[in-house]
């Protein structure tokens, strides 16, 4: 079934990289649970990752402190294996933050700023000039109640001058506010697919960076096709290829193979 926000079937796409991942060896590698795609497509994924050490002790030496080693790496690239569990992991990330209760009331503020951004912005546009206008129709009148000390005779300056100009200051700082909201909430969530702005030519990131992913770990477009369906005609492979030659998508990346890497070979991106 077509997932509504990324728009492809998120939840095939994951079954199936998960039975790839295991048949590749994910299990008997890393000694994983199985049930847990999770789990084996994050510890799969942190072996591409950047160099740092794990700690371990000798319980023989009393009072000794920790002594550290190189963790593994894997020094595959491609590698099927990590290109799987990194697209696997990609997709699962994208549905635990769909699930939590956190996530989407950031996403839900996100989106609602962002339409209350706009429609203000639009509204302040049209309500500054009409204030000025206003303020210049009540000019004369305010000087002439000055000069003849009949303040408030001729027009009512609290509401015609006064309180425009405020709602308009405030106004702009509401706005100032919301872009604000705006701006720094996405950051707030992993996925790129939800932390893009609710407009109606939305990228399909997601799945551009499962493609991406599977490239990676020299997949060819047909099998990236078979593996992550998108409900659309064969093509022979076309829309695949696009995809893994667009702009980087990915938010979980290898840590040291870029110089290596199709995707940002094609794309001239960097990335740590």
């Amino acid at each position: 079934m077509e997932d509504p926000i990324a728009g492809f079937d998120v939840e095939s796409a994951i079954a199936n990289l998960g039975r790839e991942a295991l048949r590749l060896g994910a299990i008997p590698s890393l000694g994983c649970d199985p049930s847990d795609l999770y789990d084996v497509s994050f510890r799969h994924i942190v072996l591409h990752g950047l160099p740092h050490e794990v700690a371990s002790f000798d319980p023989r030496e009393i009072g000794a402190g920790p002594r550290y080693r190189p963790a593994e790496r894997c020094p595959n690239s491609p590698c099927r294996l990590g290109g799987v569990c990194f697209a696997l992991h990609e997709l699962l990330q994208y549905k635990r933050e769909t699930g939590s209760r956190r996530s989407q009331a950031i996403i839900a503020t996100m989106n609602a700023a962002y339409e209350l951004w706009r429609l203000l912005r639009e509204q302040i546009l049209k309500c500054g000039p009409l204030v000025r206008e206003l303020d210049e129709t009540s000019r004369e009148l305010h000087e002439w109640e000055q000069e003849h000390g009949a303040l408030g005779m001729l027009h009512n300056h609290q509401l015609t001058c006064i309180l425009p100009r405020e709602a308009l200051k405030h106004s702009v700082e509401v706005l100032r506010v919301l872009k604000t909201l705006d701006d720094k909430l996405p950051g707030l969530i992993e996925t790129s697919e939800l932390s893009q702005a609710p407009v109606p030519n939305r990228r399909a990131l997601l799945l551009t960076a499962v493609a991406q992913h599977l490239r990676w770990g020299g997949i060819t477009h047909k099998e990236i096709a078979q593996l992550v369906p998108d409900g659309m005609r064969e093509d022979g492979g076309e829309r695949v290829r696009q995809r893994a030659r667009a702009t980087d998508a990915r938010t979980l990346v290898p840590g040291d193979v870029a110089e290596c890497d199709p995707v940002n070979a094609a794309a001239g991106s960097s990335y740590g």
